[in-house]
């Protein structure tokens, strides 16, 4: 099953089908990331779904120096970035610090997964950022075809 927006709105739809199946289940198994948010955990425990986290992966950010980072889009300024979550936003921001690298990504487009991730895009970049209206990896890629001028 996919939400429609968030880890909250995923949290009422699985709430949802628990009431309205006669399938019995008592126990859901949440295989999570770290970092993550935790309205899907928060909004569970408020429904009284009983639930158990799993961290099955933790993103780490590549090591790069700002040396490098200016290096590679000295080389190949990104025309497009896709963002699959908030955390990844900021990472990326924060390594894109420098004015050098803050002009090469004036006309880059940023596609998002969902208007919560879009949210993390500085004012300066939003009129370049889309978001995917449902969290679906096929949207982004339609965004990327029809709107990215790609």
């Amino acid at each position: 099953m996919a939400g429609e927006s968030d880890g909250q709105a995923l949290a009422e739809l699985v709430a949802s089908v628990r009431e309205n199946t006669s399938a019995p289940w008592s126990h859901l198994l949440y295989l999570a990331g770290k970092p993550r948010d935790q309205g899907f955990e928060q909004r569970l425990s408020a429904l009284d779904v009983p639930f158990e986290s799993v961290e099955a992966y933790e993103m780490a950010p590549v090591p790069w120096s700002q040396a490098q980072l200016d290096d590679l889009l000295s080389e190949a300024p990104a025309d497009v970035v896709l963002f699959y979550s908030s955390e990844a936003v900021r990472l990326f921001f924060k390594l894109s610090i420098s004015q050098a690298v803050f002009k090469r990504l004036a006309h880059c487009k940023f596609i998002c997964i969902s208007g919560k991730v879009l949210s993390e895009i500085p004012a300066a970049f939003r009129s370049g950022a889309l978001a995917a209206t449902t969290p679906s990896e096929t949207e982004m890629f339609d965004l990327l075809e029809a709107k990215a001028g790609t």
